[in-house]
C-alpha cells in the first residue's frame, strides 16, 4: 500500500540513538507500506551534538582576553592626553610593535631599546627603578611599567584582604581558613572536627629548611589528623596523606577525600590548570570550599618560594633576585657539565645546529626548536621543567658529579622547583593581586610627584587591577552577542539601570550602569537545571529544607532492619518520625549503630542490625540545613513546614545558593528583614555559612503534584513519603520510596505528571526550540529530528499515525574505560583476602584490564570458586564449558538479565538443583550464605546479586517488577519523545509506547535475525520496524500488559512452571528470550486442527514476513546537513621554520602579521561552502569555495558580507565577480555527479553516499563470519559492494586488483578486507588502509576539484536537497 493519502491505521516506529534516528511506517498487520516504490523505512544520520562544557571552556578564555585588552585600553585612555605632549604615536607604535623591525617603541636617539634592556634587563627591574627613584621617569616607561601590572595583575584568591602586602602575604590566613573549612566538612561528614594547628601549618609552609617538597609534606602530614569514619572505604591517614601532597604540588588521590566521584582523572597536582579545572567541574557539592581553601593553601606556599629570593621585599625585588640567581645556576650548570662530560655532550646539551647551518638559505644564527636537546631545549620552551630536571639527571648519571655538592645541592633545589625556574611561569599565577597593586601604588605616589595627573586618575587606573567583572554579571554589553531561535541572548545575562541602556561601562562606574543584583539572579536561574520529571519546573536548592527532608526520607524509607538476621523490614510511619526527630534533630551524620541503639532504647528490639542506606554505616544524606538555623542561627527545636518562618529559610537557603558574592546575600538580607534581621537572624553568621549546589527536583514535584487516595484525601510525594501509602491496609502504611510511589499504578503519580508534562509541552508548542527542551545537546538532536520525521510521514499519509514505536538505542560504553574501572575494583577489593588467599591476590596482579572476559571476571569475583559449592575453580580450565558453565541467578525465563550482577560460575553438575519457581535449592542456600556475604561484604558482589542468591520465592511484587522491567523504558529521551509527540498530536489520540531495545535484541537472538553494524546503517531502520512489530503484537494479545503488569504476574507464573518441567525432565536450562518475546513466537491457534486458543497470530508466518522484509534492498538513507560553528581555527600555532607545517602556514596568529616570519595557524575552521558565478575574460565560469567560520557570524548578522568577500576571492584569482549561485551548501551535502551520488565533507573531499545492501546470510558472514570461510565467501559480499561504490571510489582504491590479489588472504583476512572498503562505500570513513591485499596503506580518499567540475560543460553537477527521511527530493543543476 502506498503511504500518500493512506486511508487506514498505521504506525510509525522510531530507533532514537545520539547519532542517529531509524524509522518505519507499517500498516495496522506490520506490513511496511511503500512510497515512490519503495518500502517506507530509513535512517537519518547525524553527527552527534558535543556537550556545553567544550565550548564554555573556550569561551570564558577569550572573554578574559577580551576584558584584559579592556583594561588596557582603558589605562591608554587615561594616559593619553600626557602622552601626546611627550610622544603622540607612543601608542600606535606600541600596539603595532610586533609588525616594525628596529626600535617601534622609542622614536628618539637618546634612549633606545637597546639601551631600554641594558639598564632594565625585566620587566621588573623598571618596576623596582620606577618605586624607588626621585627622578622624573620617561612617561613611557611609565606606562610600559603599569602596562605590565594591570596585563598581569594576579589571584583574587584573598580578595577581602585589601591590606595583603609582600612583606605580610604569609600563609596563615589560608592556613586558618583551611582548617576552617576542613572542619566544616569533617562535621558535616560525621567526623570529629580536627584541632586548629593552622599557625604550625603556616610555619611548615614558609619552608625555612628548604626542605624537598616530598619531605615537606611527610612534616604536613602530622598536622591535619582526621578522625576514623564509620565507613570502611574512608582512611583518614590516606585522606591527610592526600591534603598534605596538594599543598605542597604533589599529584594527590582525591578519592582518598571525597571518596568516589565522577572525575575521569582524580589523581592530579593543583599545579596542573585542566586537571584542576576537571576536578572543579565534578566535585562533590559537600566538598568545594575544602577544595577552593586547599587551593588556597597551595597558592600560598607557591608564593612563599616566589618570595623566597628577597625576603620582606616586593614583588620586583624578588624576581631580581630570582633572574640574578638564574644566571648563577646556569654557571653552576654548565661547570658541571663541563667536568663530568664530554666536549661533544658540552654543545649537544647548551648548543645545537643554527638554522643556518642547518639551511644555507636561512639567515637565522638562533637554535633550531626541532633539532633542540637539553638546556637548549627548555630555553626555546620545548621541554617542561620537570622534564629538564630528568634530562640533567640522565646526562649526569653514572657520573662523579653525584657525589659533587653542587649537584646535591642542585638537585635539592631542583626538588623544590628554585633552580633554573624561569620568570614568567604558571607560578606567578599564585601571586595575588594586592602585591601587584601594592607596587603600583607606590610608583603612582613617587612619579605623582612629577605627573599630577597619576594622582588625580590613581583610583581609576588601581582600580583596573583591583576590580574583577563579578563571575554573575558575565558580558557587560550585548554587542555581537548569539542569540537563539526565538532571538533570546544565548551568553549574555547582565541587566542595566533604567536609564543606562547606552553607558559604557568601566571599572569605576560598573556598579551605577549595571544592576548586580538582577544580573545575579539571571545568571543563577539560568545555571539552575530543570526538574527531572516535570517540564518547565526548576530544581530546588540541594540545601533547603524541603529536599533535604525528600533525601532523608527518600534512603530512610529503603532501609531495612532484622532483629534475627532473617525478618528483615523497613520502618514503619511511626518509627520514621521517631528517627528524624530523636536522631536526624541531633546530628548531622546517622549512622546505622544509631538507629540500631535508638531501635532498643524505643523497646522495638533486643540486638537490632540495620542497613540499606547509601553509606556503607551510615545514611548519606542529612538536615544540615534545619540543624545550622534552628542551632545556630534561630535557637529553636524545629522549623515546621507551613510556617512564615519556614518560608523565611527557605528564602534565605535560596539567597545563599544564588549569591556567591556575600555583599549581595547581606543587602538582600537586610532589606528583607531590617538590620538586625528582626531580632532572630544573624546575617554574618549567615552569610559566612556557604550553601552551594541544586537539586534533582522540583517543589511542585514534591508538593504540588497531587492524586486522591482510595479514602478521598489528595496526597503529593512528600505526603507518602512521610506518612506511606495510603492505599495500604497497613495501619501505619506501607513504607515507600519515590520511585515506588512513583511507579505505583494505584496511586497514578506517573500519569499525573506525564499529563502535567504533556500540558506544558501543548500549551508552549511551537514557542519550544530545540535548546529549549531539558537533556544533554546529543538527546536534543536526537529528539529534533525525530519529530521532524514523524512531521513528514503525518503529511504524507495525510493524518496522523495511530501508533508511534519509540526504542532509544544506548551508547556502548567505552569498553577500555570499563574493563580497567571494574579490573581496578576487583583488585582494590581482593586485596584484602591477600593474606587468607594470596593464591588469588597473585593471580589478579598477574592478569590484565584487557584479560577480563566473562568468565574470569566471574572468577575473581568469586575469590576463584564455585559460587553454588564453594569448590575452587581452576583458572586455566575457565573456558571447559564441559566442566564449568555460567548460570542465570533469576532466570531467564522471569526477565532476561545478562549482567554480571545475574551470572554465576559454577561447576556444571552443582548447577542441577532448583526449586520449581526455578532457584536456587534451599540446601545451596543454606550453605553458602555465610560465603556469599563475605563476598557482599568485599564489594565482590552487590546487594542484588546477594539478594537474588537468598531469593527463596518470587513474590507478587517482584514478579510486577520482573514484568516492568521488560516493558518500562525510563530514558530521559523516551520520556521527552513521548510528551512532545503526545502532545504534538493529541488532537488525533496517537498513542506514543515505548518498546524496550531489549526486546528487538531477544528476538533477534531468538530467531536469526542478523544485525551488522559494520555493513550499512540499514540496522537502524530494521531496529525501528521490530520495534513497530513487537508493539503491534502486544497491543494485540496482551493490551493492558502496559497499565496493568500485576494481572499477568499469573501468566508468567504459569509460563516459568513450563519452563521448570522441562528443567526437571532434561536438567538444561531451556534458552528464554523472556515471556514477551516467547510469546511472539507462539501461535495463537492449532495449526493442525485450526482450533484458536487465544487469537489468529501465526508466528512462523509472521516471523517469516519478517525475514522477507529483512532482506530488501532499498532503504532511505539521508544525512543530515551541517554548518560549523565554534573554534575559528585549529589552536595550534606553529612556527615558520617547523620543516612539515612552516611552508603550508597560510593563517596569521594576529592581522597583519606575516605567518613566514611570526608563525601562524596550520588552518581556519569552515562553517560551510558557497558557488559564485564571475567571469574568466568575458566567458563565465563558476567557482566552489568555502565560509570561514568568523565569516559565518558577520554574514548572520549582514548577509551582503558574502556578496563582500567573493568578490575579494574573485579578484584574487583575476576574475570578475558576477552573482552568488548558491549561498550556502553545507557539510554533508549531497550531490549527484553523472548519475553518481557522493557527499561533501570538505573542499576537496566528497564520499560515497550510495551504501551496499545485503542479504541476511551475507550479514551474518559479515557480523561473526563462519567456520573455515574463504575469499570465496567473502567473494559475493564483495560484489554487492562494487554494486554501490561510485566508479570514481572504485577506480581510486582498484577493487579489481583488489579482488585479484585478495585471493591469496585467508577467510578471516578477506573478510577484514571487506569491511575496511566498507567503511569507504557507507561513508563512514575516508581513507582505510588495504595494503594486505597490495592496495595503498592509504586507499579511498576521494579529492575532487569542485570548481573544475562545476566548469565542465560534460559534467552533470546537480546538488540535491533532501527532506529529514530522505522521500523527498530536489535537483538543482548548477555549472556550465
Amino acid at each position: 500500500m502506498n503511504l500518500r493519502n493512506y486511508g487506514g491505521d498505521y504506525s510509525v516506529g522510531l530507533d532514537m540513538g545520539t547519532g542517529s534516528v531509524g524509522w518505519c511506517v507499517v500498516d495496522k498487520n506490520g506490513r511496511l507500506l511503500h512510497f515512490k516504490k519503495q518500502p517506507t523505512w530509513g535512517s537519518r544520520l547525524f553527527d552527534s551534538a558535543q556537550p556545553a562544557s567544550e565550548a564554555r571552556v573556550h569561551r570564558g578564555q577569550r572573554r578574559r582576553y577580551v576584558r584584559r585588552r579592556w583594561r588596557l585600553d582603558l589605562l591608554q585612555g587615561l594616559f593619553k592626553e600626557e602622552m601626546d605632549k611627550v610622544d603622540p604615536e607612543f601608542f600606535m607604535r606600541l600596539n603595532m610593535s610586533r609588525l616594525v623591525e628596529g626600535d617601534p617603541i622609542f622614536n628618539g636617539n637618546d634612549f633606545t631599546i637597546d639601551d631600554y634592556y641594558k639598564r632594565f634587563p625585566t620587566i621588573y627591574h623598571l618596576r623596582k627603578w620606577l618605586m624607588e627613584t626621585d627622578e622624573k621617569a620617561d612617561l613611557r616607561l611609565v606606562y610600559l611599567a603599569m602596562h605590565n601590572i594591570v596585563k598581569h595583575r594576579g589571584n583574587f584568591l584573598r580578595q577581602e584582604e585589601k591590606n595583603l602586602k609582600s612583606s605580610n602575604a604569609d600563609p596563615s590566613k589560608a592556613t586558618a581558613a583551611f582548617f576552617s573549612a576542613l572542619r566544616e566538612w569533617c562535621s558535616a561528614r560525621g567526623l570529629e572536627e580536627p584541632a586548629k594547628k593552622d599557625d604550625q601549618l603556616a610555619k611548615v609552609l614558609t619552608n625555612e629548611q628548604k626542605l624537598n617538597r616530598s619531605t615537606l609534606a611527610q612534616e604536613i602530614q602530622p598536622l591535619i589528623v582526621i578522625s576514623a569514619s564509620d565507613d570502611p572505604d574512608f582512611d583518614p591517614k590516606k585522606a591527610s596523606k592526600a591534603l598534605a601532597n596538594a599543598m605542597v604540588g604533589l599529584a594527590a588521590e582525591f578519592k582518598d577525600v571525597f571518596g568516589d566521584f565522577a572525575c575521569e582523572k582524580t589523581k592530579i597536582s593543583l599545579g596542573s590548570d585542566e586537571d584542576l579545572e576537571a576536578l572543579r567541574d565534578t566535585c562533590p557539592d559537600d566538598c568545594t570550599e575544602l577544595l577552593d581553601a586547599l587551593c588556597g593553601v597551595y597558592s600560598a606556599y607557591v608564593l612563599q618560594g616566589l618570595l623566597s629570593y628577597a625576603s620582606g621585599e616586593s614583588i620586583s625585588a624578588n624576581m631580581i633576585a630570582k633572574f640574578n640567581r638564574y644566571d648563577e645556576d646556569l654557571q653552576t650548570l654548565k661547570d658541571l657539565v663541563h667536568e663530568y662530560c664530554d666536549q661533544a655532550q658540552f654543545k649537544a646539551f647548551f648548543r645545537g645546529p643554527t638554522y643556518r647551518e642547518l639551511d644555507e638559505n636561512d639567515l637565522s644564527d638562533r637554535y633550531s626548536y626541532d633539532k633542540a636537546q637539553g638546556y637548549t631545549a627548555y630555553n626555546l620552551h620545548k621541554l617542561g621543567y620537570d622534564e629538564f630536571k630528568k634530562e640533567v639527571e640522565k646526562l649526569l648519571k653514572g657520573t662523579g658529579a653525584q657525589d659533587d655538592e653542587r649537584y646535591i645541592d642542585m638537585m635539592a633545589r631542583f626538588e623544590r622547583q628554585q633552580f633554573l625556574r624561569r620568570l614568567k611561569t604558571s607560578d606567578n599565577g599564585a601571586i595575588y593581586y594586592q602585591l601587584h597593586l601594592e607596587e603600583l601604588e607606590t610608583i603612582i605616589k613617587n612619579q605623582g610627584r612629577f605627573y599630577p595627573f597619576l594622582k588625580d586618575d590613581a583610583g581609576k587606573i588601581m582600580s583596573l587591577v583591583s576590580f574583577r567583572i563579578p563571575y554573575y554579571v558575565g558580558p557587560l554589553t550585548d554587542r555581537n552577542a548569539r542569540v537563539d531561535a526565538h532571538g533570546n541572548k544565548r551568553f549574555q545575562w547582565s541587566e542595566r539601570k533604567p536609564g543606562m541602556e547606552d553607558a559604557t561601562v568601566t571599572p569605576w562606574n560598573w556598579d551605577k550602569v549595571i544592576d548586580k543584583n538582577k544580573s545575579a539572579e539571571n545568571f543563577i536561574m539560568r545555571m539552575t537545571g530543570d526538574c527531572t520529571y516535570l517540564a518547565g519546573e526548576k530544581t530546588l536548592p540541594k540545601c533547603s529544607l524541603l529536599y533535604e527532608e525528600f533525601c532523608v526520607l527518600n534512603e530512610l524509607n529503603g532501609v531495612r532492619w532484622s532483629d534475627d538476621g532473617d525478618d528483615w523490614r523497613r520502618f514503619d510511619a511511626a518509627q520514621r518520625e521517631g528517627i528524624i526527630r530523636d536522631l536526624f534533630h541531633r546530628y548531622r551524620r546517622v549512622t546505622y549503630k544509631k538507629i540500631a541503639d535508638w531501635l532498643v532504647q524505643q523497646g522495638e528490639a533486643n540486638n537490632p542490625r540495620v542497613k540499606g542506606g547509601q553509606g556503607e554505616s551510615a545514611l548519606e544524606s542529612k538536615l544540615g540545613s534545619l540543624l545550622f538555623f534552628t542551632k545556630d542561627i534561630l535557637h529553636v527545636d524545629d522549623v515546621v513546614p507551613g510556617t512564615k518562618l519556614y518560608e523565611d529559610v527557605e528564602t534565605i537557603i535560596l539567597w545563599s545558593t544564588l549569591f556567591e558574592d556575600r555583599s549581595i546575600l547581606k543587602e538582600k538580607l537586610e532589606d528583607e528583614f531590617g538590620p538586625s534581621g528582626s531580632g532572630l537572624l544573624d546575617a554574618a553568621q549567615i552569610c559566612k555559612k556557604r550553601l552551594t549546589g541544586w537539586g534533582r527536583l522540583s517543589k511542585r514535584f514534591l508538593c504540588g503534584i497531587r492524586v486522591d487516595a482510595q479514602s478521598g484525601r489528595s496526597v503529593s510525594i512528600m505526603d507518602v513519603l512521610r506518612e506511606g501509602n495510603p492505599n495500604s491496609t497497613r495501619r501505619c502504611g506501607e513504607t515507600m520510596v519515590m520511585m515506588e510511589a512513583l511507579r505505583d499504578e494505584d496511586l497514578g503519580f506517573q500519569k499525573t505528571v506525564d499529563d502535567a508534562n504533556r500540558a506544558y509541552y501543548a500549551e508552549q508548542g511551537s514557542e519550544l526550540g530545540v535548546n529549549d527542551l531539558p537533556g544533554s545537546p546529543a538527546i536534543r538532536r536526537s529528539l529534533n529530528q525525530a519529530i521532524r520525521i514523524v512531521d513528514e510521514i503525518a503529511g504524507i499519509a495525510g493524518h496522523a499515525p495511530s501508533n508511534i514505536f519509540i526504542e532509544v538505542t544506548r551508547d556502548e560504553d567505552e569498553k577500555g574505560k570499563r574493563t580497567r574501572r571494574r579490573y581496578d575494583q576487583l583488585k582494590e577489593a581482593l586485596e584484602a583476602f591477600k593474606k587468607d588467599d594470596p593464591r588469588i591476590w597473585e593471580e589478579i596482579k598477574e592478569a590484565s584490564p584487557n584479560d577480563l572476559d566473562e568468565r574470569l571476571t566471574l572468577y575473581f569475583m568469586q575469590r576463584g570458586r564455585c559460587l553454588y559449592s564453594g569448590r575452587p575453580i581452576d583458572i586455566n580450565q575457565l573456558s571447559n564449558a564441559g566442566l564449568y558453565e555460567v548460570d542465570h541467578i533469576i532466570p531467564r525465563a522471569y526477565i532476561k538479565d545478562d549482567s554480571l550482577e545475574n551470572k554465576a560460575l559454577v561447576y556444571r553438575e552443582e548447577n542441577q538443583r532448583k526449586t520449581n519457581e526455578l532457584l536456587l535449592d534451599e540446601s545451596i542456600r543454606r550453605k553458602m550464605s555465610s560465603e556469599w556475604r563475605v563476598l557482599h561484604d568485599a564489594h565482590l558482589i552487590g546487594d542484588k546479586k546477594f539478594n537474588n542468591l537468598l531469593r527463596s520465592r518470587i513474590t507478587e511484587g517482584a514478579m510486577k517488577g520482573f514484568v516492568a522491567r521488560q516493558l518500562v523504558e525510563t530514558s530521559q529521551m523516551v520520556k521527552l519523545a513521548q510528551s512532545l509527540l503526545e502532545a504534538r498530536y493529541a488532537y488525533e489520540e496517537t498513542k506514543v509506547v515505548p518498546v524496550k531495545a531489549s526486546m528487538s535484541h531477544n528476538l533477534r537472538e531468538a530467531v536469526g535475525f542478523v544485525k551488522c553494524r559494520e555493513a550499512n546503517d540499514f540496522h537502524h531502520a530494521h531496529d525501528a520496524y521490530l520495534a513497530c512489530r513487537i508493539g503491534l503484537f502486544i497491543q494485540m494479545r496482551h493490551p493492558g500488559i502496559y497499565d496493568n503488569p500485576i494481572g499477568y504476574t499469573r501468566v508468567v507464573k504459569d509460563y516459568v512452571g513450563s519452563q521448570a518441567k522441562v528443567f526437571n525432565r532434561t536438567h538444561q536450562m531451556p534458552g528464554s528470550a523472556g515471556f514477551v518475546i516467547n510469546s511472539f513466537l507462539t501461535s495463537g491457534f492449532d495449526k493442525e486442527t485450526g482450533e484458536i486458543f487465544k487469537d489468529t497470530w501465526d508466528a512462523d508466518a509472521e516471523v517469516e514476513g519478517m525475514r522477507r522484509a529483512l532482506n530488501y534492498r532499498q532503504c532511505y538513507i539521508s544525512r543530515m546537513p551541517q554548518e560549523d560553528t565554534g573554534a575559528f581555527w585549529k589552536a595550534t600555532i606553529y612556527s615558520p621554520r617547523n620543516p612539515k607545517m612552516g611552508p603550508k602556514l597560510a593563517l596569521a596568529v594576529k592581522r597583519g602579521l606575516d605567518p613566514k616570519q611570526f608563525g601562524g595557524f596550520s588552518s581556519q575552521q569552515f562553517a560551510y561552502f558557497f558557488i559564485y558565478e564571475a567571469k574568466k575574460k568575458g566567458k563565465p565560469c563558476f567557482q566552489f569555495a568555502e565560509v570561514p567560520v568568523w565569516l559565518a557570524e558577520r554574514i548572520n548578522a549582514r548577509p551582503e558580507a558574502l556578496v563582500e568577500y567573493a568578490s575579494g576571492l574573485a579578484e584574487g584569482a583575476g576574475l570578475d565577480f558576477v552573482r552568488v549561485v548558491r549561498s550556502k551548501i553545507y557539510k554533508k551535502q549531497l550531490i549527484e555527479l553523472d548519475g553518481e551520488r557522493f557527499f561533501i565533507t570538505g573542499k576537496k573531499e566528497m564520499r560515497n553516499a550510495v551504501e551496499a545492501a545485503f542479504s541476511t546470510s551475507q550479514l551474518a558472514l559479515l557480523e561473526g563470519g563462519v567456520a573455515d570461510c574463504s575469499f570465496t565467501d567473502v567473494l559475493d559480499i564483495l560484489r554487492a559492494v562494487q554494486s554501490a561504490a561510485s566508479s570514481r571510489l572504485l577506480r581510486q582504491i582498484k577493487m579489481d586488483d583488489l579482488i585479484t590479489n585478495g585471493d591469496k588472504l585467508s577467510g578471516e583476512e578477506s573478510l577484514e578486507l571487506a569491511k575496511r572498503i566498507l567503511l569507504l562505500v557507507n561513508g563512514t570513513s575516508n581513507m582505510v588502509d588495504l595494503s594486505a591485499a597490495d592496495g595503498s596503506k592509504f586507499s579511498g580518499c576521494i579529492q575532487p576539484n569542485y570548481s573544475k567540475l562545476l566548469n565542465d560543460p560534460k559534467t552533470n553537477f546537480y546538488i540535491i536537497d533532501q527532506s529529514v527521511t530522505g522521500m523527498f527530493e530536489r535537483r538543482t543543476r548548477v555549472g556550465l
